[in-house]
């Protein structure tokens, strides 16, 4: 069995080298408890050496309380990763392993390892997992400088963890990264007390990642916060990058890293009809006109929201409308045309195509890419006299010549209900007259002429319950500004008793029988 162990996989893996599915021996193992969730860290061996600080991953935790993992167990590791959590510290995470041997099975240790006198594991003493003498200790970091205590001389000196090597195994961690995009303090109350928060988007070379401030963070760092610079920002949570106490934001001056600017993934104006419908995309164009700010209601919570059309027009000759929210759109300005950037715009078929930011947008004005110097030079130049063909407020093709009128309609909504269930649904039009009996102007009539001598307005509507009938319904989910709305049902499309009545008698001639019309 020892000779199965791959020997010297310990050395190499934390040294960056790859190492194929290596076979080591469980030594020891010992729950670390947290206020997220149940980790246990692990005493990996080769048979040559071995590693006191392996993390297993917490969707194999099973495999511990189920005694799949016991001491001594030989396994597998098929897939793990090392991360470096300080210069004399690395972290094995076993992400998913097969158990080769039991440990009640191998019975002892194999081979005679040991832990290195320079190990990058960051423990000082030997453990022996064979007479299990000296117990796996729990290592505990040394004080972060990055918590309450104040930053080195020079952020340089920071040891930073790329962002795409950000794991929940790391309790103590630091990221240079570039600010992209700040959010509103956004407020919430419910039953469990009120709030606030904001949140931002961070980007390094390696990757983005949203965090979030809130409440006594929330005021902390707000005002703190800039978009664009660069800032070293260390201890956040362990599974999401939420700002806690001992956070510390410091910026960034005395360093010049090779972090990039916010990266865009525009697609062009004209193919915006070929994107569905609720897409988040990034685009560009130029601000071709803007309408004066508007004062709009949201239905679900009466709240007044701020709101301004703006026109944005590229070199394709294609217009699409750009709807900008609260306080961007109190803020922005088009009299000079400039170029509008927007990563993360949704795409919506209200009028045609139209676009609209939503809480994750990010807008630029002017910014200092060459996609925006060309735009300009390009409208500058001949984009004034181009003739644009717009994709927003269309209604589907050439209408031809046409009449607008008034007329008189009478939504109606109902309670369907079947042998299983019933659901409201919301009728307009000729299929709510096909449900009454009657047509709106005749109903209007009925219920300007009901008295008591005249009681055709109540007849009518108390003959429409419990008739039969076939329904086609539509579903649609409504949004607006980023806030999802109610499902509304448009119905029936069709009245057919006879139908409906030999349908229902199949399904269960009992529940229709004492209801059939006469």
């Amino acid at each position: 069995m020892e000779n199965r162990l791959t020997a010297g996989a310990v050395e190499r893996i934390l040294n960056n080298q790859q190492v194929d599915k290596p076979i080591l021996q469980v030594l020891n193992f010992k729950p670390i408890s947290s206020n997220t969730a149940d980790r246990y860290r692990l005493l990996l061996s080769d048979g040559v050496q071995c590693h006191t600080y392996a993390m297993l991953g917490t969707q194999l935790n099973g495999m511990i309380t189920n005694n799949e993992i016991d001491k001594f167990a030989v396994v597998q590791l098929d897939k793990y990763m090392c991360n470096v959590v300080s210069p004399d510290k690395k972290v094995l995470i076993v992400l998913d392993l097969t158990v080769i041997a039991k440990g009640s099975t191998v019975g002892c240790r194999l081979g005679s390892p040991v832990i290195p006198t320079s190990s990058s594991s960051g423990a000082a003493q030997p453990t022996d997992g064979g007479t299990n003498k000296a117990p796996l200790q729990q290592n505990n970091a040394a004080p972060s400088s990055f918590g309450n205590r104040a930053y080195p001389a020079s952020t340089s000196d920071v040891v930073v963890v790329p962002i795409a090597s950000l794991t929940p195994y790391q309790n103590r961690w630091t990221i240079r990264a570039r600010v992209t995009n700040k959010s509103n303090i956004r407020t919430w109350s419910n039953s469990k007390g009120e709030g606030k928060l904001f949140s931002m988007d961070l980007l390094d070379e390696s990757g983005e990642i949203r965090a979030t401030a809130f409440n006594a963070e929330c005021d902390r760092y707000y005002d703190v916060i800039e978009v664009n610079k660069v800032s070293l920002i260390p201890s956040c949570n362990d599974f999401e990058m939420s700002l806690i106490s001992e956070t510390t934001i410091t910026p960034c001056d005395d360093v010049t890293p090779n972090i990039p600017t916010l990266q865009f993934n525009f697609v062009p104006i004209s193919r915006l009809q070929e994107i569905s419908k609720d897409s988040v995309i990034d685009v560009i164009g130029v601000c071709k006109s803007a309408s004066d700010l508007q004062t709009v209601t949201r239905r679900t919570t009466s709240q007044e929201l701020k709101k301004r059309d703006v026109s944005l027009v590229d070199r394709s000759g294609t217009e699409v409308s750009l709807t900008l929210w609260g306080d961007q759109a109190e803020k922005f300005d088009g009299s000079d045309n400039p170029v509008v950037a927007v990563k993360g715009a949704r795409v919506s078929d209200f009028s045609g195509v139209s676009l609209s930011l939503i809480s994750s947008s990010m807008l630029q004005v002017n910014p200092d890419i060459p996609e925006s110097h060309a735009l300009m030079g390009w409208y500058s130049r001949e984009g004034t006299l181009l003739q644009t063909h717009s994709l927003s407020n269309q209604r589907g093709g050439p209408m031809g010549e046409y009449s607008l009128f008034c007329g008189v309609g009478h939504p109606i909504v109902a309670n369907l209900t079947d042998f299983s269930d019933g659901q409201w649904v919301t009728c307009f039009g000729k299929e709510a007259e096909m449900l009454i009996g009657a047509s709106a102007e005749d109903l209007g009539e009925m219920y300007s002429n009901s008295s008591k001598e005249d009681s055709r307005f109540e007849d009518t509507l108390n003959d429409v319950p419990f008739k039969p009938f076939i329904f086609r319904l539509r579903t649609k989910v409504e949004v607006y500004n980023d806030t999802y709305g109610d499902l509304r049902q448009p119905g029936p499309a069709e009245r057919s008793p006879d139908r409906a009545t030999e349908h229902l008698t199949e399904l269960d001639p009992s529940l229709y029988s004492s209801r059939a019309p006469s």
